[in-house]
């Protein structure tokens, strides 16, 4: 069920977390390579070749995106039965999601940063990085 009152976390945020678990099954399972995008770059090559070579990553790239689908349905029937019956406010994303998601897979990064409480807190003024930031007469 989507959007309802008791959730604090929003549906669009839930069905990113179960892709990206479903991209990081899709990785353990396909030795670390992301979804394809579907299209190649642009290179010199004869026509002929070209369209071969594009009809097969068009292909592999359906392929991959109905792996990433079936992985993220598994993940949510796993879900729902550990959940015991409670309503987990989450369904699978619309295939347009999907294809999107596929598509970017490979410029996803985890990008770790301190939490924002550590950002404000008080720190020693001796500290070296403290000392870097300090404004300097000149």
């Amino acid at each position: 069920v989507e959007g309802s009152a008791t959730s604090s976390v929003p549906a669009h945020v839930l069905q990113f977390q179960l892709l990206a678990l479903a991209l990081k099954r899709f990785l353990k399972q396909n030795d670390d390579y992301p979804p394809l995008e579907g299209k190649i770059p642009d290179m010199t090559s004869d026509t002929a070749r070209f369209v071969a070579l594009q009809e097969a990553y068009q292909k592999q790239a359906e392929q991959d995106r109905a792996k990433i689908c079936e992985i993220a349905k598994a993940l949510l029937d796993e879900c729902k039965q550990a959940s015991n019956g409670c309503d987990l406010h989450v369904s699978i994303p619309s295939d347009d999601e999907i294809v999107t998601f596929c598509k970017n897979a490979r410029y996803l990064r985890i990008l770790e940063t301190r939490p924002l409480f550590a950002e404000y807190k008080v720190q020693d003024p001796a500290s070296p990085t403290l000392s870097i930031l300090k404004p300097t007469s000149f």
